[in-house]
């Protein structure tokens, strides 16, 4: 059984930012919190609070999506992420084809 002791969820927006600046600030994110090394006795291995982060992002000159479709691309690359080993960082258009189809 897998537990998760999420500390907290946190939605960065940054408009008129792409994949790649958006992959440099939430890797920027990621690891100013590593750097804080906080303690988290309940993390085993590292007992650090650590960051595992879901990307997405949609330009206005690419297809129109409403916000669900992005929040979901961001949260299945959050999940990657925490699959993948925890204290990483995954875009959605590396875990699944972006955009994503609506259900």
């Amino acid at each position: 059984m897998r537990v998760d002791q999420n500390i907290g969820d946190l939605a960065v927006l940054l408009p008129n930012t792409g994949p790649d600046g958006c992959a440099e600030i939430g890797e920027e994110i990621r690891e100013a919190l590593h750097d804080l090394a906080m303690l988290h006795a309940q993390n085993p291995p590292s007992r650090l609070v650590t960051a595992s982060i879901g990307a997405a992002t949609s330009l206005p000159s690419q297809t129109a999506l409403d916000c669900n479709t992005l929040v979901a691309g961001a949260d299945r690359a959050l999940y990657a992420a925490k699959d993948s080993g925890r204290d990483r960082m995954a875009m959605s258009g590396q875990v699944v084809p972006w955009p994503a189809k609506s259900a």
